[in-house]
């Protein structure tokens, strides 16, 4: 292959130069081995050993590329053709990932479906994408199409029923279908460069870094989702760039991916780093990662600043809950920040134990997707894990600015990735202070990780790109010591209270991430007086403080409203506000919130697929509880 490879075609060069490396983990759905007497003897007795069974076992490059053949072979039974958009509306299975690699061996284009999304806004992106085909993971979840559809719907295991039980039998010990066999033949030669009349095979020796790969949907936080045209070039740049740059990978690396595949920052930063580097990975859904975690004992995780904050709270909450001397160890332990003998043995005692609990491995993690609280960064580094926090945007094809290992600086997003250029280009607001403004990006590159525009939307692609070029990412940021770049919110966010004062609701929702009682949060001022805000009690955290003083929900009554109007949780939000003010300058202070009788979640409206707050949607349904603030 050409220095200018595209992932697919890297993924093809893997299955032939390292065939029997380990690509997936999936679970291990072996016959249990049979127990062996041992021992035995005149002064003997003997005793029976049951081999231990795995629960996992990998599958090699080969094993995958077996898989993904078949997969491309029932897509050209079914019609599909280079070119074509097919939509995968499924959580996170290495089905959803072999479908993914077929689908651009054969030149198509992948769209990926948040899997919580409803039926409305699945068939607006099968309608906006112009995809013929659906994947889905289950019939529930192709029944969302609407009837109107003409896209052709499959479940994910029709591809590979002949290969069903990958699980039990790796592929590679199985015999499988000639045809497959033969297109990997092919494949091959295209790997090796060698020419080949196959149509197949000249439709992926003839993908280029231009093409375009997949079509990722924004989360839709302000509006409807739009459709953001990734190119192979765009992908390929991104790994390309984080590999040499960031990320040092070995052949002992582990992956667990669990955030949803079309989010681009599991699909890029997470699947196709892996990809490109050959790194096997193992896939859940949130739901089971903590399970996983023992198991599997990855090397490396991403995830968003919700997904450590929930574990840190975990963490936190079985430490406090130990008694006697062992608290008392734990408690010291956490104070134990500074180098030295006392940090060494807090290790020992304490954080050894914590790491374990999430593998005992973790050495690549980052957070991203929106801004953490230093906070939860001082502690994961606290306890041993370096939780790394980058940026990036699905235009940006995932981080364009990342801390690494060697290179961190806490509170801030890290440094600009050397396949793009920025400019910062200041408001109004912005004038006193320096080197801060709103981020503008482009490619240094031909073929960089920052998209071309958005489908179909002519208008938007004109505001969102400048004359040089330059990509505006609507985020605040300012460039402080040593290059590092911190962000300080979205322009389109911030406002202005009615004395003047220019307010980042980022800011004061950051002061906030701390305080395990508040699930979301949406702050309001803008020409105001003050600033308050819409409160949504994390559910949890409030079940587990009132258990703790016997307090339960009353039958037949709405947990959320319950909480809602409790003195006990009404105190504890009130004392999260002082906390959360005590880090905010006089004029971002929250001076008042309303405690709302309703759990955020993506059924109601109320949270993306990302499982960020939509705070326009907030301020529409709650516009009486918000106008109340100033009245009392």
């Amino acid at each position: 292959m050409a220095t200018q490879e595209t992932l697919i075609q890297r993924f093809w060069r893997h299955v032939f130069e390292m065939p029997a490396r380990p690509a997936f983990l999936v679970k291990n759905r072996g016959p249990v081995e049979q127990p062996i007497l041992v021992g035995g003897g005149p002064m003997h007795v003997p005793h029976v050993y049951v081999p231990k069974r795995e629960a996992f076992r990998s599958l090699s490059h080969m094993d995958a590329g077996i898989l993904v053949a078949e997969i491309v072979t029932f897509l050209r039974q079914c019609g599909f053709k280079r070119g074509d958009h097919a939509a995968i509306l499924a959580w996170n299975h290495p089905e959803w990932v072999w479908h993914d690699l077929a689908i651009q061996t054969l030149g198509g284009v992948t769209v990926p479906i948040y899997p919580n999304s409803n039926g409305e806004a699945v068939d607006y992106i099968i309608a906006n994408s112009g995809a013929t085909f659906i994947f889905g993971d289950s019939s529930e979840q192709l029944a969302k199409v609407g009837p109107q559809s003409a896209v052709k719907k499959f479940l994910l295991s029709e591809a590979i029923v002949n290969l069903a039980d990958y699980e039990v039998t790796p592929p590679s010990r199985k015999e499988f279908s000639i045809i497959t066999r033969n297109l990997l033949l092919e494949i091959e030669q295209v790997v090796k460069g060698k020419s080949t009349n196959s149509l197949l095979a000249s439709e992926l020796a003839q993908i280029t870094r231009k093409d375009p790969a997949t079509i990722i949907y924004t989360s839709g936080s302000t509006g409807r989702p739009k459709g953001v045209v990734l190119t192979h070039g765009n992908i390929a740049s991104a790994c390309e760039t984080l590999s040499a740059t960031a990320f040092q990978f070995t052949e002992d690396d582990v992956a667990l991916s669990y955030l949803p595949l079309a989010h681009v920052y599991e699909r890029v930063d997470g699947n196709a780093l892996t990809l490109w580097n050959g790194i096997p990975s193992a896939y859940c859904s949130p739901e089971e990662m903590a399970e996983y975690l023992p198991l599997i004992k990855p090397t490396m995780l991403i995830g968003v600043p919700a997904v450590w904050r929930k574990m840190k709270d975990k963490i936190d909450k079985k430490l406090t809950a130990e008694t006697g001397l062992k608290a008392k160890i734990a408690a010291w332990a956490l104070k134990q920040n500074k180098p030295g003998f006392c940090r060494w043995l807090a290790d020992k005692l304490v954080f050894k134990k914590v790491r374990s609990g999430m593998g005992g491995r973790l050495r690549i993690v980052m957070s991203g997707g929106a801004a953490i609280s230093s906070d939860i960064l001082n502690f994961f580094n606290l306890v041993g894990i370096q939780l790394l926090e980058g940026y990036g945007m699905t235009e940006t094809s995932g981080g364009v600015i990342v801390n690494t290992p060697t290179a961190n600086k806490v509170g801030t997003v890290g440094k600009v990735m050397p396949n793009v250029s920025i400019k910062i280009v200041p408001r109004e607001q912005d004038l006193e202070k320096p080197n801060t403004g709103v981020l503008w990006m482009k490619n240094k590159e031909e073929h960089g990780p920052i998209f071309g525009g958005y489908l179909g939307l002519p208008e938007e692609n004109a505001k969102s790109f400048d004359a040089e070029g330059y990509f505006c990412s609507g985020d605040v940021v300012q460039l402080v010591e040593d290059d590092y770049v911190a962000i300080r919110g979205r322009a389109k966010r911030q406002f202005k209270t009615d004395q003047g004062k220019y307010v980042s609701p980022d800011d004061v929702e950051k002061a906030f991430d701390g305080e395990s009682i508040v699930g979301f949060m949406v702050p309001i001022g803008d020409g105001l007086p003050f600033v308050t805000a819409l409160i949504f009690v994390n559910q949890l955290a409030a079940r587990d403080h009132l258990k703790a003083k016997g307090i339960t929900v009353p039958a037949g009554q709405d947990a959320a409203a319950f909480y809602a109007t409790h003195p006990e949780i009404v105190a504890l939000i009130e004392s999260a506000k002082e906390t959360a003010n005590k880090k905010l300058q006089r004029w971002e202070t929250v001076k008042k919130v309303a405690i709302l009788p309703i759990e955020a979640t993506v059924a109601n409206g109320l949270l993306t697929p990302t499982l960020k707050i939509r705070a326009e949607e907030a301020m529409k349904r709650y516009k009486a509880e918000m106008e109340a603030l100033y009245k009392r």
